[in-house]
């Protein structure tokens, strides 16, 4: 009898897990503020929610999410960039790595030339993980840019 190669097997357990853990997108659409229709968008609890929103597309299963620190500059007039640093920890980081927390860079070029409908136009992202198998998504983050514009 010829012994199963385990590999495939674990890529295939790995897979299921993945698709079957998913949130719903309801559930994910209402934890992103949205730019466009906020009134305090320059507070510390809609930066840390963006910010939070942005590790979340980024990376997969973050936990421990905190603001570090945030700061808007006005490049050119109806411009506006927002710079957040977030400090987060990973699922599997956390068991494996016993805690360690990883820095996330994210920055936001803003069009606020409308002052009661901002949009975000651009989202950069940057973080100092560099034991996870995969890198951030792109597509996510993307996707996320709609919805804070919405």
């Amino acid at each position: 009898m010829k012994a199963i190669p385990k590999w495939p097997l674990l890529a295939a357990l790995v897979c299921l897990g993945l698709s079957s853990s998913s949130t719903s997108g309801a559930d994910a659409a209402d934890d992103v503020p949205s730019f466009r229709t906020s009134k305090d968008r320059e507070t510390k609890a809609f930066v840390t929610r963006v910010g939070t929103a942005v590790v979340k597309a980024a990376r997969y299963k973050p936990v421990e999410i905190e603001l570090e620190k945030f700061e808007y500059t006005q490049p050119a007039t109806g411009r506006h960039e927002l710079f957040i640093r977030m400090s987060y920890t990973g699922a599997i980081s956390k068991k494996v790595l016993k805690k360690k927390k990883f820095l996330a860079t994210i920055k936001l070029r803003i069009d606020t030339s409308d002052k009661d409908a901002w949009e975000v136009l651009k989202i950069d992202y940057k973080d100092d993980n560099s034991t996870s198998l995969l890198s951030a998504s792109e597509k996510k983050i993307h996707k996320l840019k709609d919805q804070l514009n919405r």
